[in-house]
């Protein structure tokens, strides 16, 4: 009969050991959270005591985030107050009030609707002016990066003092920018949201280049070839006759010649001889000049553009050594 009884505290201590387990790791991130944000909170206040209000009340807003209180938010109006960031320093007062009252404590209640209602008289104000002309289709308004809604168009709200970048937007249109500077203590900064010049995207960009134009089919360049490579066909020709007239001249000679010595000719071989031999380089001269004028033809006539407007182009027949010169320029 005590078996039974022994083995009902070792369930109540699995049972309970389990239920810790089951919420530990919350219970864990809240403590871990509420410790970091009381460590902030002390070196934050001993800043503030050094009068390093800077570096303070990014601190104490940090705590704030991990732990939230009606304290914290009330060293947090301070801090900016001692900053001159009266709008902030208000907010945080105003902030604190509510907190408190949701946490019944009156005292602080009470101490934050005093500090808040003592700043708000210096209060600087800003007001946005989105005229209808203005208020194209997908107008968007920020100040300082965040969105200005609707609902806060052309109403005197809080603002720190200082520069405060506004800027506007809509689709089709070319973005607007402006720096609003609110000085310090009350009064009133307005500004006003112009109407938005429209993007014109040009139907050519500037410098771009002419659209192919289609050329005909007998251009400038495989004219040229044609014109070039019929010189060509011509110089060979005149060199296959040169060629047929030295043979013939060479035969000739011959017969003024000694069969036995062909070198050894009388006056009439000689000359006969002579007339073959410069026949001949001018045959193999024009048969040159003739052929490199047929390629460079062939070459001119097949890479002529005919998709797209053809460049200018020059060729000139220059008398060479030994012949002909082509030159030209595509």
């Amino acid at each position: 009969m005590t078996a039974p009884y022994r083995a009902l505290p070792l369930l109540a201590l699995v049972a309970s050991l389990a239920s810790v387990a089951l919420v530990s790791p919350a219970w864990a991130t809240g403590a871990a959270d509420q410790a970091a944000a009381e460590a902030l909170f002390n070196e934050a206040k001993q800043l503030a005591t050094a009068g390093d209000y800077a570096q303070a009340c990014p601190k104490f807003v940090e705590s704030q985030r991990l732990d939230p209180t009606a304290g914290t938010l009330l060293n947090i109006g301070q801090c900016y107050e001692k900053l001159g960031k009266t709008a902030s320093s208000w907010g945080a007062y105003k902030e604190a009030q509510m907190v408190a009252h949701g946490a019944g404590d009156t005292a602080r209640e009470a101490g934050a609707a005093r500090l808040a209602a003592a700043i708000e008289p210096q209060l600087a104000r800003l007001v946005i002016v989105v005229p209808p002309e203005a208020r194209v289709a997908g107008v968007e308004v920020k100040r300082d990066g965040a969105p200005v809604g609707e609902g806060q168009w052309g109403s005197p709200l809080p603002i720190d003092p200082g520069e405060h970048a506004i800027e506007a937007t809509a689709p089709g249109k070319q973005p607007w920018k402006a720096s609003a500077h609110v000085g310090a203590g009350p009064g009133t900064t307005t500004v006003a949201i112009p109407v938005l010049v429209t993007i014109v995207v040009p139907t050519e960009a500037p410098g771009a280049p002419a659209p192919p134009v289609s050329a005909p089919y007998w251009n400038g360049r495989r004219t040229a070839g044609l014109a070039v490579g019929l010189v060509g066909v011509a110089g060979v020709a005149v060199g296959a006759a040169l060629g047929a007239v030295a043979l013939s001249k060479n035969s000739a000679s011959k017969l003024d010649c000694s069969p036995e010595n062909p070198n050894l000719c009388n006056d009439t071989g000689a000359s006969l001889r002579s007339t073959a031999i410069t026949l001949g380089n001018a045959s193999t001269a024009a048969f040159a000049v003739g052929g490199a004028m047929v390629v460079g033809g062939i070459v001119l006539f097949v890479t002529a553009p005919s998709a797209k407007r053809p460049p200018a182009a020059l060729v000139e027949i220059l008398p060479g050594l030994g012949g002909l010169a082509l030159r030209g320029r595509f």
